[in-house]
């Protein structure tokens, strides 16, 4: 399709399907343009870095790190940054995503001062 999409006008985009099923933009010229990764992929990637992130550091300050890492998720797909930008209710979607990393990052603190207690590298105080 070269000159871009007759029936949306010459210098538009058309929206095309590859083999695999996924939609991308066709460029005016013809040329193919990448398609967009979708933003659950990315946010699995987040929630299982803060998980691992919390047992490496082992400590409950770690659990400030969602309330950082989350909402910079989001203004990342707010700006198009990667994904397709927010849609209706992606406030409440944050708020389940931020619990759940919470979660995560507790689980990985957790876990780890509950191995090294035994060996001696948390003691309690009191």
């Amino acid at each position: 399709m070269v000159g871009g999409n007759p029936t949306l006008g010459w210098g538009t985009r058309a929206r095309v399907t590859n083999m695999a099923g996924e939609e991308f933009e066709a460029a005016p010229d013809g040329e193919e343009t990448a398609p967009r990764a979708m933003p659950e992929t990315g946010l699995v990637l987040v929630v299982s870095a803060l998980g691992v992130l919390g047992f490496l550091a082992g400590r409950w300050w770690m659990l400030l790190a969602p309330f950082f890492a989350v909402p910079a998720f989001y203004l990342g797909l707010d700006r198009e940054w990667w994904g397709y930008g927010l849609g209706d209710g992606w406030q409440y979607a944050m708020f389940a995503v931020l619990t759940i990393a919470v979660l995560a990052t507790a689980a990985g603190v957790a876990l780890r001062r509950a191995t090294s207690l035994e060996r001696g590298l948390y003691r309690r105080r009191g």
